[in-house]
């Protein structure tokens, strides 16, 4: 029985996303909780039958993922930034000790 090729009653063309790609599949009926003929559960939020649907789905993601990758490169440029400031002002006071106490080593 494994063997045997699938047939279904209906092929109803339904539509998901993959990144920037839409990918149209067949199922007999679609919406939750059934399944694409490949065997996909359909969930209602990246499932429908409405390809615009569909596209919109995946301009939403598309735009979601850009913007928290913009806001934690700002993150991280921030960090970065602080700890620049950081190494400044400690390589800053080891001049300063160094030049003012020169014969004194780092540790004793």
């Amino acid at each position: 029985m494994i063997k045997e090729e699938d047939s279904f009653t209906k092929s109803i063309p339904v539509y998901t996303y993959e990144g920037d790609r839409i990918i149209e599949e067949h199922c007999e009926e679609p919406g939750w909780p059934n399944v694409t003929h490949l065997g996909h559960l359909m969930y209602e939020n990246t499932y429908s039958t409405d390809k615009e649907q569909v596209v919109a789905w995946a301009k939403r993601n598309a735009r979601g993922h850009s913007m928290y990758a913009q806001e934690e490169i700002e993150r991280l440029e921030e960090q970065i930034n602080t700890r620049r400031s950081q190494l400044v002002k400690a390589q800053a006071w080891q001049a300063t000790l160094d030049a003012d106490y020169p014969t004194i080593p780092a540790e004793l």
